[in-house]
């Protein structure tokens, strides 16, 4: 099973480096994977975020920040070279729990054509606050990006003339871009994977910039959850992320 991981990445190379060491090192043996991370030449933190690819033993796509859309095109179309099972884009403050693989493993074993997360975690930095976030699936068509699995066949069927399967003129996030690309033509539906009690997806703000534009329902989690399901602790990592900034 191979799974391509597209890493869009600009600025914060602490944070960066955080999130791809836990990725690494919490691969299963099942997956073969590889991690794609699309940084862009004017970037005034490039050569850390470069030496952080080399370190992790990242493939990096180089292009410009915006538009999104063209920047998220230039890591499919390598991923797309390189050939691959299943494709997912991962934001570059997300850590996915080891209990990720094993909620999207029997679902790819059967060959699902796309999975998406209706509920995650967030970490305010600033508040050292933690909690979570669910999406109605019945009144959404939106999940989030973090931890989506686009198997080829539907990124195949989403891609345009052009080779697009992103808008290339949006500068928004993963989910406005793509959503209508990946079901729109296919006629074919998501497969939402929901486990409010056992969420593993964590997102990492430094500002409480959750979109409103979701239907959300917001449920309390407490900091020894972030630590035991992810493997950090919410004061160590505001602390570490301050130093190294």
């Amino acid at each position: 099973m191979r799974i391509a991981i597209n890493i869009p990445v600009y600025g914060r190379p602490a944070l960066f480096e955080f999130c791809a060491l836990r990725l690494i090192n919490n691969l299963p043996s099942w997956v073969e994977v590889d991690i794609v991370a699309i940084l862009s030449p004017g970037d005034p933190d490039i050569k850390k975020l470069y030496n952080t690819c080399k370190d992790c033993d990242l493939d990096i796509v180089l292009y410009k920040n915006k538009p999104l859309g063209e920047k998220l095109n230039s890591g499919v179309n390598f991923s797309l070279r390189k050939g691959f099972d299943y494709f997912m884009s991962l934001g570059s403050d997300n850590i996915l729990a080891p209990s990720y693989w094993g909620s999207i493993k029997p679902h790819l074993v059967s060959g699902a054509y796309a999975l998406g997360f209706s509920d995650l975690v967030i970490f305010n930095t600033i508040k050292e606050e933690s909690y979570g976030i669910s999406l109605n699936p019945e009144t959404s068509a939106q999940v989030w990006g973090a931890g989506r699995v686009l198997s080829k066949e539907a990124v195949s069927a989403a891609i345009d003339r052009k080779g697009w399967l992103y808008n290339p003129r949006y500068n928004r996030g993963l989910d406005t871009n793509s959503q209508h690309n990946i079901f729109g033509r296919s006629g074919k539906t998501l497969r939402i994977l929901g486990e409010k009690n056992n969420a593993c997806i964590l997102d990492i703000k430094n500002k409480d910039n959750i979109n409103e534009d979701y239907n959300l329902e917001r449920w309390e989690v407490d900091n020894s959850y972030v630590k035991e399901a992810f493997g950090i602790c919410g004061k160590s990592l505001s602390q570490r992320l301050r130093q190294a900034s």
